[in-house]
């Protein structure tokens, strides 16, 4: 009672469709409240998506945002608790490529203690090398993101932001910087001090926080995916990497 799960899921080019019936089984299995969706296929409808949702869990009335299109892919989240949409994270771009798109997707959600909690999925640019040109512009992204969060907070449409939850995919192959950045003096955001807390999620073995993995690949097992929170007396009561191997 007054927790909320939340699965950050980066399942690979659509697979949240493709392989629909053991994401059903899985989604089953963890009953999430929010979902954050990665790598959500352009041209895969939302209606498809909620009805894996609803096989999963029949009984609760569920909200689907997905964020706009960046090539093939886009993110998305999806909650089964009372959710408002947020108008300045509909569409981000970088500060220096105002054309440009950032894969987000976020609502405000009835989170933990009935506080209104801001919950973001993101998908941040690829591959590269630590200073390199996919480096920086995860940097811009992230800039871009914490630029929309400030902004959030003084929205009149939404109710009083107490928490924040921002979880995907952030492809941290080059620097740490994307990382440091989104979690710098979070904490203010929401009234406190210090920076947002990082969820140290393990694999089932309790030994590797890897979460994408893939043979024959020239970068090996790594962290990618993260999940970050912040907000007065909020905690993690427990965290885990899904081993889909």
């Amino acid at each position: 009672d007054g927790d909320m799960r939340v699965v950050a899921w980066n399942l690979e080019f659509g697979n949240i469709l493709h392989q629909h019936e053991r994401v059903t089984r899985l989604l089953r299995a963890m009953q999430p409240h929010v979902v954050l969706l990665q790598e959500v296929e352009s041209n895969q409808r939302a209606a498809d998506v909620l009805t894996v949702l609803r096989r999963a869990m029949p009984a609760d009335n569920w909200t689907l945002r997905l964020g706009p299109n960046s090539g093939r892919l886009r993110s998305g989240i999806a909650t089964r608790v009372p959710a408002w949409d947020v108008p300045t994270l509909t569409k981000l771009s970088r500060a220096d490529a105002p054309r440009s798109t950032v894969r987000t997707a976020a609502l405000v959600v009835q989170g933990p203690g009935d506080r209104p909690t801001l919950c973001i999925s993101a998908h941040l640019k690829c591959c590269g090398v630590i200073g390199g040109p996919e480096d920086l512009k995860r940097v811009g992204e992230v800039q871009a993101i914490r630029r929309a969060i400030d902004a959030s907070m003084d929205d009149p449409s939404l109710p009083s932001i107490e928490a924040i939850v921002i979880g995907g995919d952030l492809n941290l192959v080059g620097s740490t910087l994307p990382l440091d950045l989104l979690i710098r003096d979070g904490q203010s955001v929401v009234g406190g001090q210090g920076d947002f807390i990082i969820a140290n999620a393990l694999q089932p073995d309790g030994l590797s926080a890897h979460t994408w993995q893939k043979p024959n690949q020239a970068f090996s097992p790594g962290r990618l995916d993260w999940l970050v929170y912040g907000g007065d007396g909020l905690t993690a009561r427990r965290s885990v990497v899904l081993d889909t191997l």
